[in-house]
């Protein structure tokens, strides 16, 4: 075997390629060596060279699979996808001139295989044909591949409008549906096995690689060829419309690169730019991955410009070849990597925003700190980024992927990172074109989506102005630098309502507030009450005080519902009311929108300090502020302290008030006594309330247990209470009750409760009290309300239960009646009495003893009854 080396260097100087000479052999007799020979050629020159030589498009199939030629007279190992392909393509007659890649490329020599792969696209574009082999064939594909051949020959001979006709591409189908419906074609089952071939062919692992999209697309005219049979692609490229088959979208995007109508009618002739082909073909495959580019790129409008800086280079990692396409895309030039990085962003990366390409490198130039390329992208050549709008969302940036949910314009995202925001907001501000006031946001942690939390996303992403953002950062280095830029405005409002003092007090930033309100000496009249308003809402004193001492800020201007004195009043914050205080302008009487004062705010807000600093520091006499009201609400809330400052400033402590409706009067003793609040007794009888007031002025009815504290402390169950209030000996005789004229015994026995009888008995209570309408012994009382431990009570202390109908005239008419005869029965019996020693009844007037005994129910209740605890 010769030591001669299979391929001679070809001068890259030149404009010389390789062809293959693919010899005569017999057609049918696979065991015939396929022999080729190899020869150096220059292109053809487009104006002089007749096109001599069929160019090869194929897939060089599974590298494992192998098969041999005779190249140059030695053995050569090629891919068995490839020696099946030149088989086919040999002639019996004569010797065929081709261009195959694997063969007429030394694919062992990366320089070479850089320089011939750059002259790809001429090579295709000079040759006579293009055979595109897609295998071998099967019936189905014979099937269809004739009838297609039928077409297009029918096709040729139809008149058709002129090839640069819009409605050309409409005319040429409706005239092949007419023709295919005349052929016959119609027949389900030979339709089906070529709608199978048709499908099959467009499966084959040629429409899946990304060298045959530049090898289809620079052919003059092209073929399809599977084993012997061949069509041309004008008609083939259109028989998936033609027969009702949707192909996948790299199918048919390569179908409207293929010589013919389709091609001349599709995106092909309007838009070839680097950018479209990328988004075109991205799902195209490559044995290499840098191949997705370089296919590409020898077919794209920049390639036909004489100069284009961006060539095949096969030496680079990917990593530099996706960084050049990305300067060639954004500035037409491959730029100085060193001087001015650029994105680390791999191929995928690349398509994902190729829309937004220079928005997306200025944010990742932002948050890299890259001064050159910020430069360069809004200050070099235009077309310039826009400045002021909003940045992608979809940036793969440093960072993490919850915080690029919404990304602000460049100059919020500046002012976002700490180390190097200074510098990045001053090199942005060298842009003429910088909206110093365009609202914006911070990129925030929203682990949360927008439907999730039902956000209004103009407010999210709008948060800001970028002064308010510094503000919000503590960064008064920003703020002198936004302040000396002659189109800021300092006072003006966010979306979100807030000035950039406002954020300036939000984030109890004084100082920076100080520092805001010197351009604009107008600011704190114009909303100084309203940031008043929120310092107390946030009871931060140092935001009050600072904003007290300027005399513009209104201190009794309403917001909302309220004066700054009734909020701080409602909110309990003390300190901030003695801060107003020192205002001499202050309106201690005014009240809000509402009508209240502060002080009745307070005791809305539940602020019993806040009501005792209200009442001393002002000197606010109870009498301003509705003082039973306030008494009422003290005792109900127990606020002892409260009670002892009402009392102190002057408070009457029997007065009276209607807290709930207007027949309902409380006395304040009854009610301490009704919720229990031992100590504000103790206070309100020390102070001199009576334990047993009269009724007020006009009420001759009403409910005594809400005015009588005798009675409350009866119904409350509080026999402390009722023994504090009968040892005052104030006037609190228990037999001689004036309103509503009836003995506590009385209530006592009703509410059947034991310790209070004894009690009341033990200090001198009126054993024969009677009800004030029907006259009824406290004895008989205790029997009618079924108390027979109480009634024995009554006994002992001497009661008289002798009974006439003189005595007792209404003793029946009551609910409970003769109900609970049986127990005075038995009472009777225990005492050794009969019945003659008590009752005093005329014989017609006998009702007790009717033989009717008591029904089961009415027995168990009465039992029940009669041993309760309050009995």
């Amino acid at each position: 075997m010769s030591s001669r080396p299979l391929y001679k260097p070809i001068d890259r100087s030149s404009n010389s390629i390789r062809l293959l000479r693919l010899l005569k052999g017999a057609k049918h007799y696979e065991d015939d060596p396929i022999r080729c020979e190899l020869f150096e050629v220059p292109l053809p020159d487009d104006d002089f060279d007749e096109a001599y030589y069929d160019a090869l498009s194929y897939t060089w199939g599974d590298a494992s699979q192998t098969g041999t030629i005779i190249l140059d007279g030695r053995p050569t190992t090629v891919t068995a996808n490839l020696r099946e392909a030149l088989r086919y393509l040999r002639e019996t007659d004569e010797d065929r001139i081709l261009w195959v890649d694997a063969v007429c490329i030394n694919q062992g020599d990366s320089s070479e295989r850089t320089h011939q792969v750059g002259k790809m696209g001429d090579i295709f574009k000079k040759a006579k044909e293009v055979i595109i082999w897609l295998g071998t064939a099967t019936k189905e594909i014979e099937l269809l591949l004739d009838a297609v051949k039928v077409l297009d020959k029918k096709m040729l001979r139809i008149p058709k409008p002129p090839v640069n006709d819009p409605n050309y591409l409409e005319a040429w189908l409706n005239a092949a549906r007419k023709i295919l419906a005349e052929m016959g074609l119609e027949n389900i089952e030979l339709r089906e096995m070529r709608t199978s071939g048709l499908r099959d062919m467009l499966s084959r692992a040629w429409w899946s690689r990304i060298w045959v999209i530049q090898e289809a697309a620079n052919a003059p005219r092209a073929r399809i060829q599977c084993s012997w049979h061949s069509v041309s692609t004008r008609t083939f490229a259109l028989m998936p419309q033609l027969m009702g088959i949707a192909p996948g979208p790299r199918e048919q995007v390569l179908l409207e690169v293929l010589p013919g109508p389709l091609r001349k009618h599709s995106w092909w002739h309007k838009n070839r730019s680097l950018e479209t082909l990328l988004n075109k073909f991205q799902y195209s495959e490559s044995t290499e991955e840098c191949d997705q580019i370089y296919a590409l790129l020898g077919m794209s409008s920049e390639a036909a410009v004489p100069g284009c800086p961006l060539q095949p280079d096969y030496s680079l990692h990917m990593a530099g070849v996706v960084k050049n396409v990305v300067s060639f895309l954004a500035f037409g030039e491959l730029i100085d990597l060193k001087a001015c990085p650029l994105p680390p962003w791999n191929l995928a990366e690349l398509r994902s925003f190729m829309s937004t390409l220079k928005p997306s490198m200025l944010a990742w130039a932002i948050t890299e700190n890259k001064p050159a390329l910020i430069r360069k992208l809004i200050l070099g050549k235009p077309p310039h980024v826009d400045i002021n709008d909003r940045l992608p969302t979809d940036v793969p940036i440093a960072l993490p992927p919850q915080m690029r949910f919404l990304l602000p314009p460049p100059i919020h995202l500046a002012i976002s990172f700490e180390e190097h925001s200074a510098s990045l907001v001053k090199l942005l501000m060298e842009c003429e074109d910088l909206d110093v006031n365009v609202p914006g946001f911070e990129p925030l942690d929203f682990t949360a989506t927008v439907a999730e939390i039902d956000i209004d996303i103009s407010r999210v992403v709008n948060k800001y102005t970028p002064l308010s953002h510094a503000v919000s950062k503590g960064r008064m280095d920003l703020i002198r630098l936004l302040l000396g830029h002659p189109k800021i405005k300092p006072g003006q409002k966010d979306p979100e309502g807030f000035s950039p003092i406002a954020r300036a007090l939000e984030h109890n930033q004084i100082e920076i507030a100080e520092a805001l309100m010197t351009p604009d000496t107008g600011i704190l009249k114009n909303e100084g009450w309203r940031l008043l308003h929120w310092g107390i809402e946030k009871n931060n004193v140092n935001i009050v005080r600072r904003l007290l001492s300027y005399p513009d800020v209104d201190v009794n201007r309403v917001e909302g519902f309220f004066t700054p004195l009734t909020l701080a009043a409602n909110l309990g914050h003390n300190l901030i009311i003695l801060e107003l205080s020192s205002r001499k302008d202050l309106n201690i009487e005014a009240v809000d929108s509402v009508g209240y004062y502060p002080l009745e705010r307070a005791v809305q807000g539940r602020r019993p300090s806040t009501m005792i600093l209200l009442m001393k520091q002002f000197g606010a006499t109870p009498q301003q502020f509705r003082d039973d009201w306030l008494l009422h609400r003290a005792i109900e809330h127990d606020w002892p302290e409260v009670v002892e400052t009402l009392i102190s400033q002057g408070l009457g402590p029997d007065g009276t008030r209607r807290p709930k409706t207007d027949f309902i009067w409380t006395s304040p003793l009854a009610l301490a006594i009704k919720y229990r609040r031992s100590g504000i007794v103790r206070r309100l009888l020390e102070a001199g309330v009576d334990p047993a007031p009269s009724l007020p002025l006009g009420k001759d009815s009403m409910a005594v247990e809400s005015w009588c504290p005798m009675v409350s402390a009866i119904q409350s169950g509080s026999p402390k209470m009722l023994d504090t209030l009968i040892n005052t000996g104030r006037g609190a005789h228990t037999t001689a009750w004036n309103t509503p004229n009836e003995s506590p015994l009385l209530y006592a026995i009703r509410e059947r409760h034991v310790t209070m009888v004894e009690l009341l008995l033990e200090r001198g209570a009126d054993v024969e009290a009677r009800t004030a309408r029907r006259k009824l012994s406290s004895f008989w009382l205790a029997v009618e309300y079924n108390a027979p431990q109480i009634m024995r009570l009554l006994a002992d202390a001497g009661a008289d239960f002798k009974i006439s109908a003189e005595s007792h005239p209404n003793i029946y008419q009551g609910k409970w009646g003769l109900k609970f005869t049986p127990w005075f029965g038995e009472f009777l019996r225990d005492k050794g009495l009969s019945d003659e020693d008590v009752w005093e009844f005329g014989e017609e007037e006998e009702v007790l003893y009717n033989d009717e005994p008591l029904k089961d129910w009415e027995w168990e209740s009465a039992r029940r009854e009669s041993t309760s605890n309050w009995m």
